[in-house]
C-alpha cells in the first residue's frame, strides 16, 4: 500500500506469521512495524492517518 508519506507498507510472512512492514522510499530502509505471533495480518487498508487490519483467527466450519 502506498502511504501518504512516500512509503510503501506491506504484508510478509518472512518471520513465519503475516506482519506489517514499511519501505521508505528516500532512504530505502525496511522496518517491521507489528510482531503478532499467534495470528496472521489480514485485509490491510491505508488510510491518511491510519492503518486498520484484522488480526484474529479464521472461522471454520461456521453455520449462517
Amino acid at each position: 500500500m502506498w502511504g501518504p508519506d512516500n512509503k510503501i507498507y506491506f504484508i510478509s510472512d518472512r518471520d513465519g506469521r503475516m506482519n506489517l512492514f514499511v519501505v521508505d522510499l528516500t532512504s530505502k530502509e525496511s522496518k517491521q512495524l507489528t510482531n503478532f505471533k499467534d495470528f496472521d495480518i489480514k485485509f490491510p487498508s491505508i488510510g491518511k492517518e491510519s492503518i486498520v487490519f484484522r488480526n484474529t483467527p479464521a472461522t471454520s466450519g461456521a453455520t449462517i
